[in-house]
């Protein structure tokens, strides 16, 4: 008997079919880690989207790591998703075919840096691109829909810039609202607080809620270390004190739309790890 300890690491929801996507990470007690993709139709059913022999088949790694990775889906029902063994985003078609569409090299080559780390932070923009952050160079990155072609969107001295901090660590989740603004966390270590920024359409970045606001409108000090999704307003998950789903009008109120208690409720266990992402533009 194999023990196995499955986590899910992110949940997206598609609005046309109508379908859920679930990455789900099995951290075996074995030599070797196991991660599938599954797919829930709207009448409940679960099956298989993307299997551990699917990805390791394409990445031609012995693991597969979904641990703090990003999954987003496209209009035409295409399924993006980073893998960690592998440092690639995979693309997935709506009846489960895979294929590389950016590799380690080609964003090595983008950033420069010696290593890849991607994380929560993978959205589909307004123009039809894939957005996804790199959390070792702690730069913003896109890859155009088609052609994988990548480029910087934001580097870490940018970002620096605008904080007034080298404490940078942008690895939580991001958000697009229906104008355009991308909004995603700097999560800095130490005793420095998060900050919600916004880069708008024409490029401007700008700190669109500080880390005292938040402590204001919540009462805690926050730990955004995961997702961020957007419905009308802002939603972000707090893994700090809290423990709780922040939500954050767009003209920049802060309050709790879901406390540690009402998980608490529901689950047995509190805390809010998993990343939901639903499209609403």
């Amino acid at each position: 008997m194999v023990l196995l300890l499955a986590t899910i690491v992110s949940v997206s929801a598609n609005a046309a079919p109508g379908d859920t996507f679930v990455q789900v990470s099995f951290d075996l007690l074995t030599p070797f880690d196991e991660c599938s993709i599954l797919k829930v139709a709207p009448d409940g059913t679960l099956s298989e989207f993307a299997s551990f022999e699917d990805i390791t088949d394409l990445t031609g790694e012995p693991d597969c790591d979904f641990d703090d990775v990003g999954m987003t889906i496209a209009d035409n029902g295409d399924v993006y998703f980073s893998e960690d063994e592998s440092d690639t985003i995979i693309k997935a078609t709506p009846d489960g075919v895979l294929s590389t569409f950016v590799t380690e090299a080609q964003i090595l080559a983008v950033t420069g840096a010696g290593i890849v780390d991607l994380d929560h932070a993978m959205e589909i923009g307004p123009d039809g691109d894939l957005y996804f952050i790199d959390e070792f160079s702690n730069t913003l990155l896109k890859a155009t829909i088609p052609g994988s072609v990548v480029s910087l969107v934001l580097s870490e001295a940018e970002i620096q810039a605008v904080t007034n901090t080298e404490n940078v660590d942008i690895d939580a989740g991001m958000a697009f609202d229906c104008d355009g603004n991308l909004y995603f966390v700097n999560n800095p270590e130490g005793q420095e607080l998060d900050s919600i920024l916004r880069l708008t359409p024409l490029g401007n970045l700008s700190i669109f809620v500080d880390g005292q606001e938040i402590i204001d409108g919540t009462g805690f000090t926050s730990d955004i270390d995961s997702g961020v999704a957007f419905f009308d307003s802002l939603f972000i998950q707090d893994e700090g004190v809290c423990d709780c789903v922040i939500e954050v009008t767009l003209d920049g109120g802060v309050s709790v739309f879901v406390s540690e208690g009402q998980i608490t409720a529901v689950t047995l266990n509190g805390g809010a790890d998993p990343v939901l992402k639903i499209p609403m533009c």
